[in-house]
Order: C-alpha cells, then sequence, then structure tokens
C-alpha cells in the first residue's frame, strides 16, 4: 500500500541518494575520515565530506572531533537513526544485484540473438 503524504519517501530518497558512507559506517563504530575515503573507490574529499555533512544534517551520522596537539582527528558513527536505515539499505544492495544480474542476462541473450541474425 502507498502512502498518502509522499513527503516520507522524498526523506527517504535523501538519505540513499547521498553516496553511501553510511554502508560502511556500520562495520564498525567509529571510522577516520581516510578511513571512509580508502574504501569507497574513486570518491573524491569534496564528495565524501559534502556526503557525511548530509548524512550529519539529516541525523543518520554522528561527528566526533579529537583534538591533540599537533593533529585533529575526526571520527565518523552512525546515529541510531543511521542504524535503523541499515536493514532497508541491505535489501535495497540485494534488489540491485538482482536487477544487475538480470541486466546481464538480458545483455548476454540480446547479443547472442544479434550474432545470430548476422
Amino acid at each position: 500500500m502507498l502512502p498518502q503524504n509522499f513527503s516520507c519517501l522524498k526523506s527517504s530518497k535523501n538519505a540513499v541518494s547521498v553516496p553511501m558512507p553510511s554502508t560502511i559506517l556500520h562495520e564498525k563504530e567509529n571510522t577516520r575520515f581516510n578511513e571512509l575515503k580508502r574504501r569507497i573507490p574513486g570518491i573524491t574529499n569534496f564528495m565524501l565530506t559534502k556526503s557525511l555533512r548530509e548524512l550529519e544534517a539529516d541525523g543518520l551520522v554522528i561527528r566526533r572531533e579529537h583534538v591533540s596537539a599537533p593533529l585533529k582527528v575526526v571520527e565518523y558513527s552512525l546515529a541510531p537513526l543511521g542504524k535503523e536505515l541499515i536493514p532497508a539499505l541491505n535489501e535495497l544492495y540485494a534488489w540491485g544485484l538482482k536487477i544487475l544480474q538480470n541486466d546481464v542476462r538480458h545483455d548476454e541473450t540480446d547479443a547472442a540473438a544479434a550474432n545470430d541474425a548476422d
């Protein structure tokens, strides 16, 4: 059954449309910025910072700053609201994997049909 008020879907879309440091954050309690960057292939510092700020603003991620001379260490962890999102993300991941596998099968079938036509 679809909800009568679609604003909840907009909130959900915003939560999952951010490149997903949150999917990595659930694996450890606290994760440093550079560790997140290493684990998300191709993401820039700018994009990761932007994503983390959006997740923090939405209450999904907690940012902790530890200042000790001469350096500042920033760690991120999932907020309780972010932890609630993990089962839904796992379902979306499984669904996406199924779609990708179907697309690969369709591509192989289309390629075979094109070869037969030649």
